[in-house]
């Protein structure tokens, strides 16, 4: 019976066995192994010698001692930045304090300085004797304007406009001044009883823009100059903006002014400034009435001449006076009128109103006086309530713009 050949398997490789007469040979796949390193051995450090325990006495006591000095030395520095801080605080406080002392003095100066300066400013208008105008001056001289208005309108300008182009022509001169549609004043000059009051309004209009307030009475040289210069420096009156003082001493001014350009030879040498415009006024009324041009010139000239004395005389005193045009003031009434005003319609001013601010003295300017009421024609309102319109050419508005013309003062 045979043997099997044995055979011996080391890793993953069979190995055969031999014949019991040969030697057992293993061969095996795995790597040899490398020789270990060698370990380095340092060399152990000498010990510190032992310090004596006197020596590490001395430097703890030392480094207590300094110890000590730095928290002594800043609290000393803590305590003098205190101090200088306090001291600083307290300068502050002191100028704060002087601070507010200097701006109570400064607002006293300042009020007691106003208040010097307002007595001063009555002194000063007392001491300069302006001239004195009553009230009762200046009404009784625009009374006799009016009054020869009326006489120049009334007998010159009554008969029958036929002419449409001579009509047309003069409504369209007259609405700068009057302030009224043309078609308007066509329908009341289709009436002969309304002329003469279209013609007043016309009149008062025409003095009051081109007359009052503008220095006319002394020269075309000297009123242009004068007119440009007081509507430049004259306070706009807004009650937001603008004070009585400013126009008070605006008023002084142009007191002052006039009185030195009347003592002044120059005074009324030149060309009057309102001979070319009465020239003008007397062409543009020629085609309404049957007068001839020179009359009509003459009788114009005449009460342009009456208000120029008027401007003069309100120029040389302190107190403003103010033509009213506007429903700033009550009109004055006819004394045959007998309807409520709020039932009627204002469709034409027949002679401005007058108001005064302030006393010829320059004082008292807080203070408004009406010393004449407006001229106007009335035009009612219909009688259903409803808003008129001033087309309106009915015999009841005719009548009642006649009725109500004017006041009889």
């Amino acid at each position: 019976m045979a043997l099997a050949d044995p055979t011996i398997s080391v890793g993953s490789q069979p190995v055969a066995s031999k014949s019991p007469t040969q030697p057992l040979r293993i061969t095996s796949s795995l790597k040899p192994t490398p020789p270990p390193r060698p370990i380095e051995v340092k060399p152990t450090p000498s010990p510190r010698p032992i310090e004596d325990p006197e020596d590490l006495r001395r430097q703890l006591d030392k480094a207590r001692d300094d110890l000590a000095r730095l928290r002594s030395n800043a609290k000393a520095e803590l305590e003098r930045k205190d101090q200088e801080l306090n001291e600083t605080l307290q300068q502050a406080s002191e100028a704060n304090s002087s601070v507010q002392r200097k701006e109570q003095e400064r607002d006293d100066f300042y009020r007691r300085w106003k208040q010097a300066t307002s007595e001063l400013n009555k002194i000063l208008a007392q001491s300069q004797s302006f001239h004195q105008v009553t009230d009762q001056e200046l009404v009784q001289k625009t009374t006799l304007i009016r009054y020869n208005i009326r006489n120049f309108a009334d007998q010159n300008f009554v008969g029958e406009i036929k002419d449409t182009k001579v009509l047309r022509t003069f409504c369209a001169s007259a609405k700068e001044y009057l302030g009224v549609p043309p078609e308007v004043l066509e329908r009341l000059l289709k009436s002969p009883s309304n002329h003469a009051v279209v013609v007043k309004g016309y009149l008062w209009a025409f003095i009051a823009k081109d007359i009052f307030g503008k220095f006319c009475w002394a020269g075309s040289k000297i009123s242009h100059a004068m007119a440009h210069l007081a509507a430049v420096i004259k306070p706009v009156e807004n009650v937001n903006s603008v004070s009585l003082e400013a126009i008070r001493k605006f008023q002084t001014w142009k007191a002052n002014t006039t009185a030195l350009l009347i003592d002044s030879d120059e005074h009324g040498t030149h060309e009057k400034t309102h001979e070319k415009k009465v020239r003008e006024m007397v062409q543009t009324l020629r085609h309404l009435t049957k007068a001839s041009e020179r009359d009509l010139e003459n009788q114009i000239f005449n009460i342009v001449s009456e208000a120029l004395l008027i401007d003069k005389l309100i120029s040389r005193q302190v107190a403003e006076v103010t033509w009213q045009f506007h429903d700033d003031l009550p009109p004055t009434l006819g004394s045959g009128q007998k309807q409520a005003i709020d039932s009627q319609t204002v469709c034409l001013v027949v002679a401005p109103g007058m108001s005064k601010r302030g006393k010829s003295t320059g004082e008292d300017f807080n203070t408004n006086y009406v010393l004449l009421g407006r001229e106007v024609c009335y035009k009612p309102k219909p009688r259903d309530g409803s808003e008129g319109h001033h087309g309106d050419t009915t015999p009841s508005f005719i009548n009642r713009a006649k009725e109500v013309l004017y006041s009889r003062n």
